[in-house]
């Protein structure tokens, strides 16, 4: 594991550990892609090799509620979910990009060339035992990154 990646993960198990903040969304600098393609919304579900009951859900529940509620959304690309293996060697650009390390749930939204993301982990981690409080509560971050597209 790398530095930047042993530092990012005390970091984050540091910020699970204290108290737990409002998702917050930011724009990705420093990107150089000069065509990011399609606007669309990246559900992006980070998880580790050893995953424990809250990480198995936070997948389980995410996928859920995007087949149930979202299939047209991901049937014109405009919604996708892609699971990544945080800790995978083969990983550690988009790792490092999003400072992934552990269990991360983030909302990567691409509009008109420029990126911005969601982190939703603290609240993926609080509603991880409560299946239709996780699937409202996605929906509601979800809806609203929709609604700026």
């Amino acid at each position: 594991m790398s530095t930047i990646r042993k530092i990012v993960f005390i970091f984050s198990i540091a910020l699970f550990a204290g108290a737990c903040n409002d998702a917050k969304t930011k724009e990705v600098k420093g990107t150089t892609a000069k065509d990011l393609g399609k606007d669309r919304i990246e559900v992006l579900d980070f998880y580790g090799k050893h995953r424990c009951t809250s990480c198995i859900n936070i997948e389980k529940y995410t996928k859920a509620t995007l087949a149930k509620d979202y299939k047209k959304e991901q049937d014109a690309k405009q919604v996708v979910f892609k699971l990544i293996q945080w800790d995978a060697p083969e990983n550690e650009a988009i790792t490092d990009k999003f400072m992934a390390a552990g269990t991360s749930l983030i909302l990567y939204r691409i509009k008109g060339g420029k990126e911005y993301t969601t982190d939703i982990s603290d609240f993926a981690f609080k509603k991880s035992d409560d299946p239709e409080a996780f699937a409202q509560g996605f929906k509601s971050f979800l809806d609203a990154e929709l609604k700026k597209q």
